[in-house]
């Protein structure tokens, strides 16, 4: 893996907006709603595209072709992204108008699913640099990278990272092997994909749910909630939000559906006003003879879903940018 430290003037226009923006626990960020960046399709695969919640303004921001989970920073000034296909992924950094492609970390490995940490100097992300998918956090003033979960008895690998707006968490998917007699797990699962919660440091790793097939959490603005898409069945996934109890002892709530159309739904993302969500989803049962996929924007509880980018591409990512 080759960690690339940013030029001096780089790493001052990535760090120096949000420096002061570390917020108490409590606090809620109130930033306006800006662009939703989505991958879709396009003539090299598939590419990044911005587009307004009203479906208005849609830009494409890449030509590069096999780009996927991109993620606003605080200020909604810059983007990180997975670039490449199966067998090598980098994160790369651009700003958020699609200029200035930047590698950052570069390699044999598969780097993928950044997440930027609140003051904007560290990136969260997911590497199989040791043989499984781990989450590793990348100083980007330093270019130097720190492995924060290991494989164990209890945790076999861990992907898709995503920072609290605190800083002092981040949340991610955990892979758990069962255990079980191979006769008795369903054949496409067998291990559970657990939400989960490690300080940067990797300190205090915590299972936050015991859910059987969890994906790509996201916090809300306020750092009290965490979304998340989640299937009880293996054909069937349904957007959820976790309800992190604010009592002293640090007991947690179960998690809450949102509402639902009974479609396959994934990468809910909460807007920074806190008000609506985006997500992906079929907009109809998927087994009906004509699903309506794409990107859509609903509600905060999740109704009220409408469609603005039928062309979005499923479980690749989605962010919103705050302004």
């Amino acid at each position: 893996m080759i960690l690339r430290a940013l030029a001096g003037a780089v790493v001052a226009a990535l760090v120096a907006a949000p420096l002061t923006v570390v917020a108490p626990a409590d606090a809620t960020w109130s930033g306006s709603n800006g662009y939703i960046v989505f991958v879709g399709s396009s003539p090299k695969g598939r590419d990044l595209f911005r587009i307004h919640a009203d479906g208005t303004g849609r830009q494409r921001l890449t030509r590069l072709g096999h780009v996927s989970d991109p993620r606003y920073n605080r200020a909604g000034s810059r983007i990180a992204f997975t670039y490449g296909g199966v067998l090598s992924r980098d994160v790369w950094v651009m700003r958020a108008n699609g200029s200035d492609p930047t590698p950052v970390i570069t390699g044999g490995a598969n780097e993928s699913q950044p997440s930027w940490s609140p003051d904007g100097r560290r990136i969260a992300y997911t590497s199989d640099e040791s043989g499984k998918r781990q989450i590793h956090v990348l100083d980007l003033v330093a270019g130097t990278s720190t492995q924060i979960t290991s494989a164990s008895a209890t945790l076999d690998s861990a992907w898709s990272p995503a920072w609290s707006p605190n800083g002092r968490r981040i949340a991610f998917v955990g892979r758990v092997p069962t255990g079980q007699d191979p006769d008795e797990v369903d054949l496409y699962h067998s291990h559970w994909n657990l939400l989960m919660t490690v300080e940067p440091d990797g300190a205090n790793p915590t299972a936050i749910t015991d859910s059987y097939w969890v994906a790509r959490p996201d916090w809300v603005p306020s750092g009290r909630r965490i979304l998340f898409s989640f299937a009880e069945e293996s054909y069937r996934n349904e957007c959820y939000v976790h309800a992190r109890s604010i009592a002293a002892n640090g007991s947690e709530s179960a998690p809450t559906r949102l509402a639902t159309t009974g479609c396959f739904e994934y990468d809910p993302v909460r807007s920074p006003d806190n008000r609506r969500m985006a997500l992906w989803s079929t907009g109809r049962d998927y087994f009906s003879s004509h699903p309506r996929i794409g990107l859509y924007v609903a509600r905060a509880s999740g109704a009220g879903q409408r469609r603005i980018a039928p062309d979005a591409r499923r479980n690749l990512g989605i962010d919103w940018q705050a302004r």
